[in-house]
């Protein structure tokens, strides 16, 4: 009868041959979800946190050059106009990307430029003018030479030939001044018309082209300005505060020779859009709630409006500030800690509003 070796040593060879190889013995399958925090359910997905830009705007000059950059959400248009007495300028481009400095127009009066997220792939509205994030404004007092009203003598006909000569100066006898709405709602898209009407010594409308300097001033120091020429015998101008108050409008017409050529005034009321004396802030730690914000006619601010916050300390400076946009009628911001700050000044939709700083 023959006699089998020993198993033990064979297996004792085989397990070390398989530890040296690098496998191990199947247990429990490792997880490749990262960890959720202590107390945490082994089964659920993991928390996500994303972290959204504010967005910023920025207008100025350096030299005889404009100069601006915008920032924001993928896919928002930044939008750039300059009030000039032949009309207004536009540019527009995309937001996140450099800006090249762009010559300063000759005899503008204003800059404006804005910043719009874009708008929803169901929305009817035009590429580049989805919701209004951020507005900055430029003024740019500088001296505008008078404006040649009358053609040359090879362009005039005879029947379109003014009564003045080639040259002469335009004589404005009368004018009236008017502004519409009386009343304008600050936040409400309503902005105020304001309308120069100029006759001469005929009566009949001046010719086209005469240049007026219309000129808005609010009883806060607010002061808004721009150059139209007249369009059968009216100069034109769209404008919106951005304070509320009584504001007194001024019409006159451009001309070196004649300072005092034609001048007319009017008046017009601007308030805040917005229910209510002061809108309910809320603190939370490091976390502050504002809102609901409501407008008088009860619906609520487009998601998007900005509100601008103000950390100030006891002399009144600024010791911090931010601009928020209103996501369904409320505002929610995470403060730091502002050493110094004793009230916190919310801007928004023309109304100022201030409230003990308690972070």
């Amino acid at each position: 009868m023959t006699r089998r070796p020993p198993r033990t040593p064979l297996l004792m060879a085989l397990m070390a041959l398989l530890l040296l190889s690098g496998c191990r013995p199947a247990g429990p399958a490792a997880s490749t979800a990262p960890h959720s925090g202590p107390g945490s359910d082994p089964g659920s997905d993991p928390d996500t946190v994303t972290l959204t830009r504010l967005p910023t705007l920025s207008l100025g000059t350096r030299g005889e050059t404009l100069t601006l950059s915008a920032a924001g959400p993928d896919g928002a248009t930044w939008w750039l106009t300059c009030d000039t007495p032949a009309g207004p300028l536009r540019w527009n481009g995309p937001a996140n990307q450099p800006v090249a400095p762009r010559p300063l127009p000759p005899q503008a009066h204003r800059c404006d430029a804005s910043l719009h997220a874009p708008a929803s792939p169901d929305s009817a509205a035009p590429a580049g003018t989805g919701t209004l994030l951020l507005q900055r404004t430029l003024r740019l007092p500088r001296p505008v030479p008078p404006v040649r009203e009358v053609p040359p003598v090879s362009e005039v006909t005879a029947a379109t030939a003014p009564a003045t000569r080639p040259g002469s100066a335009v004589t404005v006898a009368s004018g009236t001044v008017t502004v519409t709405p009386a009343r304008l709602r600050i936040g409400l898209r309503e902005p105020w018309l304001l309308r120069a009407g100029l006759r001469g010594p005929d009566g009949q409308p001046v010719p086209d082209g005469v240049a007026v300097l219309l000129t808005a001033r609010g009883a806060g120091g607010e002061t808004l300005s721009a150059t139209r020429v007249t369009v059968n015998g009216e100069a034109l101008w769209q404008l919106t505060p951005e304070t509320p108050g009584e504001f007194t409008f001024t019409a006159r017409v451009i001309r070196a020779e004649q300072p005092d050529a034609w001048r007319g005034a009017a008046r017009a009321q601007a308030v805040s859009a917005l229910l209510g004396a002061a809108p309910q802030l809320l603190w939370a730690g490091d976390e502050l709630t504002l809102g609901p914000l409501r407008w008088v006619t009860g619906a609520l601010p487009d998601d998007g409006t900005p509100v601008t916050l103000h950390a100030l300390s006891r002399s009144g400076a600024t010791l911090w500030s931010a601009v928020l946009p209103v996501a369904q009628g409320q505002v929610r911001a995470r403060v730091p800690d502002v050493r110094g700050a004793v009230s916190l000044r919310v801007r928004f939709a023309g109304q100022e509003v201030r409230f003990p700083w308690q972070h």
